[in-house]
């Protein structure tokens, strides 16, 4: 597989994506790259891109959504020992 063709299906992951997730591009960009340092990491071969894209895509989102979560769980703590205070 020609660069060129990995490069448009990893275009055509990148957005199938993002219209499912809603992932902002500044975010998809840092997966990438990310990608390509694991990749450069264990010196696989252009195509593992095609593999290693979609999972940490989904990765990142998991990431987020955790930390969203936990984001929340603390506030609510923090609220909670507030109000024991008073």
């Amino acid at each position: 597989m020609s660069d060129q063709e990995i490069a448009e299906k990893m275009v055509e992951i990148v957005d199938e994506f993002q219209r499912q997730t809603g992932m902002p591009d500044e975010v998809a960009d840092n997966v990438v790259r990310h990608c390509f340092r694991k990749m450069e990491l264990i010196d696989a071969p252009a195509e593992y891109i095609l593999l290693l894209l979609p999972d940490e895509l989904k990765n990142a989102c998991f990431r987020s959504w955790i930390n969203k979560r936990t984001m929340e769980l603390v506030k609510k703590k923090e609220a909670v020992a507030n109000v024991q205070l008073v």
